[in-house]
């Protein structure tokens, strides 16, 4: 009986070990459309919308519409206008998210209501150099080295097409899926002085300095799994 009263408390002790050393996992998606996984607290992948101009401005600002966001079936709905420095117009940007389990899926519908000139406009993902430097991203059949120094000079790590990513966060590999044939481009930002290294799904491809017509639409569906999600919050 011992030996079986033993056996019991070991047992629940290793189990309450095993609980209070998991990893806190969580997803929240911002009222902006940003997207942040955190690790115990620490962000370690965020994904969000942005534009360039010719002269590699972002945006200056990115507008959350009013009443939104919206919730019905299961999904929420966004509403953004991104709107570029320079430049009279606006990029409107629809985002539909739902989470189930530990896979997220959202839905962009991206409409240049006025004529612009811009040199991108994307989905940008992006990961802390501290956490992943030295590591290798997995595009398709295919590893992308991330450098644990910065290459000086070095613009970009790759420029192509894929439909799936792995990145490499300890403990924690996030799988994107998106559209076939996606043009992506990998950047070390610390060329630019930032801290992350960014894998960003481009939208008019690879040309600079494109006159975008209004009324132009695109479409990116985008699946991310995050094994081990512990809670998640849409537009909360």
């Amino acid at each position: 009986m011992y030996r079986w009263m033993t056996a019991c408390v070991i047992a629940i002790f290793a189990l309450a070990l095993a609980e209070a050393s998991a990893a806190e996992i969580k997803l929240e998606v911002a009222k902006d459309g940003k997207v942040t996984v955190t690790k115990d607290g620490q962000a370690v992948w965020r994904m969000y919308v942005a534009l360039f101009t010719p002269d590699w401005k972002g945006a200056k600002e990115v507008k959350a519409a009013e009443g939104y966001p919206k919730k019905a079936d299961g999904k929420t709905e966004f509403r953004l206008a991104l709107i570029p420095q320079g430049q009279d117009g606006v990029v409107n940007v629809t985002m539909t998210a739902s989470v189930q389990k530990d896979i997220a899926e959202f839905h962009y519908v991206f409409e240049v209501a006025n004529t612009l000139k811009l040199n991108a406009l994307s989905i940008s993902t992006r990961m802390p150099v501290e956490i992943v430097s030295g590591q290798k991203l997995q595009l398709g059949g295919m590893d992308v080295e991330l450098p644990a120094q910065h290459l000086q000079g070095v613009k970009s790590l790759f420029r192509g097409n894929f439909e799936r990513a792995t990145y490499p966060i300890p403990d924690l590999q996030i799988l994107l899926n998106t559209d076939p044939d996606t043009f992506c481009r990998v950047q070390d930002l610390r060329e630019w002085n930032g801290k992350e290294f960014e894998v960003r799904l481009e939208l008019i491809g690879d040309l600079q300095n494109q006159e975008i017509a209004a009324g132009t639409k695109y479409e990116k569906h985008v699946i991310v799994r995050i094994p081990g999600l512990t809670s998640s919050s849409v537009g909360e």
